[in-house]
């Protein structure tokens, strides 16, 4: 059992509606967020990023990534023409 309730996602057709309400300069575009079954707040976040889309998430950083893919398809051909190589060794 989590130990957190999960979140609902919106979907980026409702945060749509959202943001074309704020934009078209409707006064009710919190109704239509309400309507949607989207928070206050997560209307305005919608409205002050101008985006519906979520933006990725994980996946290893260029600056934290130790060794490159040029670097570690040399080390695989090492070992694919002697499996018997040690770290020592490499």
């Amino acid at each position: 059992m989590p130990s957190q309730p999960l979140l609902r996602k919106h979907s980026p057709a409702e945060k749509l509606r959202v943001l074309s309400a704020h934009r078209a300069g409707r006064a009710d575009w919190l109704q239509v967020a309400e309507n949607n079954g989207i928070s206050r707040a997560v209307a305005y976040r919608i409205v002050a990023s101008g985006r519906v889309e979520d933006l990725p998430r994980g996946g290893a950083r260029s600056s934290v990534v130790k060794i490159t893919e040029e670097a570690r398809n040399k080390l695989e051909e090492y070992l694919n023409e002697n499996c018997t190589f040690t770290l020592e060794a490499i």
